[in-house]
This record gives C-alpha cells, sequence and structure tokens, in this order.
C-alpha cells in the first residue's frame, strides 16, 4: 500500500501481462487491494477453493470497483489521509463507506455491476 500511496493514480497498465485482470479500461493503482480479504460478498468477492494449495481463499476475480478511475482516485485520497498503517478495523470501515458513495444514486442492479458506474 505504502507504494500506491507514494506513486498516486496509475490508470491503466496495459503492460502489465495480466491487464485487463478485471475489465478493459481499469485502473490499476491498486494492482493489489489495500482492503484484501474484505469478505464482504457485497463488493464481488468470494470464497472458494485455491487451485495450488487446495484451502479456502477469498477471491476478488468479480471485484471491479476498486479499479474504477473515479473509484481508485478517491480510495488513494482517503487512504493518503488514513496513512499505510492504518489498522484493519479502520480499513474496513473506509471501504464501506467508499463503496457507498461511490454508489449513490445508483439503480439497485449497479451494487452487483460495478462497471456501471465508469
Amino acid at each position: 500500500m505504502a507504494e500506491a500511496l507514494r506513486r498516486g493514480v496509475r490508470g491503466a497498465n496495459r503492460e502489465c501481462k495480466y491487464y485487463p485482470c478485471h475489465f478493459e479500461g481499469q485502473d490499476c493503482t491498486w494492482c493489489y487491494c489495500p482492503f484484501y480479504p474484505c469478505m464482504d460478498r457485497r463488493m464481488g468477492g468470494y470464497m472458494t477453493i485455491s487451485s495450488r494449495t487446495g484451502k479456502p481463499v477469498w477471491s476478488c476475480m468479480q471485484c471491479h470497483w476498486i479499479h474504477i478511475p473515479k473509484a481508485a482516485k478517491l480510495i488513494l485520497e482517503e487512504l493518503k489521509k488514513l496513512g499505510a498503517d492504518a489498522p484493519t478495523r479502520e480499513l474496513q470501515a473506509l471501504r464501506f463507506k467508499l463503496w457507498l458513495k461511490l454508489h449513490q444514486g445508483c439503480e439497485p442492479s449497479d451494487l452487483q455491476d460495478h462497471r456501471r458506474l465508469v
């Protein structure tokens, strides 16, 4: 997280061998999620079995909101205020606050398909 806070908004990283890992045009500022594992299905994540270890793991493959340019910028601004060493409890509260803020005025179906916020 410290590197992302220092580097700032990145935008799409089309040189990355994993691009696009979520959707075309995604913002890659948060290559990893600072809220992982959020364990909140409303974000699009879910529990699955790791093909590598055979153990349960939280998957973010269906979580798109953090890669929406508007969201990536807002998350960066707010995390800079909290700092890279913010406690997990504060990070989780911030995640939910920002997610709700980004979804204000959206249709209920938009809460499941975050790409509609682009």
